[in-house]
């Protein structure tokens, strides 16, 4: 072969090779849809200067040292997972890249750094790769448009507001291996609607198809959302439970919790309504702080401690009621409400507060139990409300006339004396009679304070009345007054005297709901003429023959002239030996 013809093959093997190297080469390079990052990654990693990046430059990188930071003109970055030379995104890597829309993370990567996506507004979806352990905390902090995030088996911690403020996010699952949680790691998280804990986890659980997250050992729910049911076996409400949830509204806490931690329902600015259990023992700073809608709370018997601020801004609150059980209550708890204009206090000894706790008590009326007002008057601070009375709640019962003729009627009224801290819903009592007595249970007439409601009377078994006064939305209006009239029936052979009825197991039910037993209410009325008790053969005397009559009307014997209801001196309907010894009696004491 001629030198010429070697070096023609020579050329040729080499513009081979050449076009080879050129093709593998452009194979390499990495196709970016997004013409912003590439012209990022080819200034910071273009190694060869070809105004490319291969996918070999893109694998020698090992870290990003926030190149893309403070950035807001990234807006698709899945080309990332090329980078597999990255075994974390660092701090910041991405912070506040607002218009990053969507990403794909290198899967060998084991950790998320702090505040590394902190701010991205625009980023709907994340993967997290299998390999990562850790999520740091502010990690995805404020990512609004977030709606969905995969965590992989192997995750084991998720750190402080990690997810805080991620309000588009709509449904979490925590794997088995996830063993730490932060206390604010979903804070306003507020539409979510659906939190799982894969059971084999044993550190949390979602206990019921609850849709939280609970500490299983402590039974502490540590994270809630608006379709939350908190199970009977819970014991505490964690700090920030439910922390910035706008869309909550109502919420049940069960009986058999103590505590409502720190910030628990804080920035929950639709909660109207909350039921706390007879159990609770202690409420935390900033509990419901921010709660601006919600316009009346139950605080129950049994709560010992209202920590700071735990109800600072609850523009809605018009009136508070203290439990008698309770003995601190700490600086700032009721302030920036300038609505709350009634305070009832029932411990009867004055608990000691500061004079932040209520800012607005000069313009205010404090209501403190029955017998308790100098000591009010006379405590720190308590001393300052503009008003301060009694606590009162009485019904009373009177018969008009109350002197008539056997065989006529009466009327019974009704009445409640009440302080104006509560409205009042219903009313309930059973009213007893002397036997033969009775009460017209179609003759009812509701005053004026009883407007929009009902009233009805039911004779009981114990031949008691049943008397209840409802309401829709009505309430008993004033604070003073007959509420209703009865009509009472007097028998045509009854023996003259005084008589006494009683309106006993009184139980009024107030505005929160609850029912407040009241004492009962005697009232009596005369029959005029007639014959007295004990006077069974109607001779005008209570003497020896009427005891002879009596011993044989028990024995059966046929009487020619004996009155029952003379010789039923207990009026409990039944002649027996405990009249003869009454009648007896009555014959030793008269003058």
């Amino acid at each position: 072969m001629n030198h010429q013809k070697l070096l023609k093959m020579k050329n040729t093997i080499f513009f081979i090779l050449g076009c080879i190297s050129t093709l593998s080469s452009t194979a390499q390079n990495i196709d970016f849809l997004d013409d912003h990052v590439k012209s990022v990654c080819v200034q910071k990693w273009d190694t060869n200067g070809d105004g490319e990046l291969s996918m070999e430059e893109a694998a020698a990188v090992t870290k990003l040292n926030t190149v893309f930071a403070f950035d807001e003109e990234v807006i698709r970055f899945p080309e990332l997972q090329y980078f597999t030379g990255i075994t974390s995104i660092s701090t910041y890597d991405f912070y506040t890249c607002k218009n990053l829309r969507s990403i794909v993370l290198p899967p060998q990567i084991t950790s998320i750094g702090t505040s590394a996506f902190f701010g991205c507004a625009n980023l709907q979806e994340i993967v997290i790769p299998s390999a990562v352990k850790t999520i740091s905390e502010y990690a995805f902090n404020g990512c609004t448009g977030l709606k969905s995030v995969t965590f992989p088996e192997g995750l084991t911690t998720i750190g402080d507001n990690a997810f805080n403020s991620c309000n588009s996010l709509q449904e979490i699952a925590i794997p088995s291996t996830v063993t730490s949680i932060a206390l604010s790691a979903f804070w306003s998280c507020s539409s979510l609607t659906s939190v799982t804990v894969d059971p084999e986890n044993t550190v949390y659980d979602s206990r019921e198809n609850c849709n939280a997250i609970i500490k299983t050992s402590t039974n502490t729910l540590q994270l809630g959302i608006i379709t939350t049911v908190i199970p009977a076996s819970v014991t505490a409400i964690g700090q920030s439970a439910f922390y910035g949830n706008a869309r909550l509204q109502t919420i049940d806490i069960p009986e058999g919790v103590q505590s409502i931690g720190g910030s628990a329902f804080s920035g929950c600015t639709a909660l109207t309504t909350v039921t706390l259990p007879s159990t609770l023992k202690s409420i935390g700073s900033s509990a419901f702080s921010g709660c601006k809608k919600l316009s009346g709370i139950l605080l129950p018997e049994g709560l010992e401690s209202i920590g700071e601020m735990a109800f600072k801004g609850c523009t809605s609150l018009r009136k508070i009621i203290i439990p008698s059980t309770v003995t601190n209550i700490e600086y700032n708890a009721f302030t920036e409400i300038s609505r709350l204009t009634k305070v009832a206090a029932m411990p009867t000894t004055p608990v000691s507060i500061g004079t932040s706790v209520f800012p607005y008590r000069k313009k205010s009326t404090l209501y403190v139990p029955k017998g308790c007002l100098e000591a009010y008057q006379n405590a720190t601070t308590w001393m300052d409300f503009l008003n301060i009375v009694e606590l009162d709640k009485t019904i009373t019962a009177t018969v008009e006339p109350e002197e008539l003729e056997a065989g006529a009627t009466a009327t019974i009224a009704i009445n409640l004396v009440n302080d104006d801290f509560f409205d009042y819903h219903s009313v309930t009592m059973d009213i007893t009679l002397p036997n033969r007595f009775n009460l017209d249970t179609d003759n009812i007439t509701l005053s004026d304070r009883c407007t929009g409601m009902t009233a009805t009377l039911q004779l009981m078994e114990d031949e008691a009345y049943r008397l209840t006064i409802t309401s829709g939305n009505a309430i008993i209006t004033g604070t003073e007054g007959q509420l209703l009239t009865l009509r009472l029936l007097i028998p045509s052979r009854v023996a003259g005297g005084e008589y006494q009825g009683i309106a006993q197991n009184i139980v009024i039910t107030d505005d929160y709901g609850t029912p407040q037993a009241l004492d009962d209410a005697e009232f009596s009325w005369t029959i005029l003429g007639g014959y007295a008790l004990g006077d069974v053969n109607h001779d005008g005397y209570v003497n020896i023959t009427d005891v002879s009559l009596t011993v044989n009307y028990i024995l059966g014997n046929i009487m020619p002239v004996f009155f029952e209801e003379n010789a039923d001196i207990d009026q409990d309907g039944n002649v027996n030996v405990t009249d003869i010894t009454n009648i007896v009696n009555l014959i030793l004491t008269q003058n």
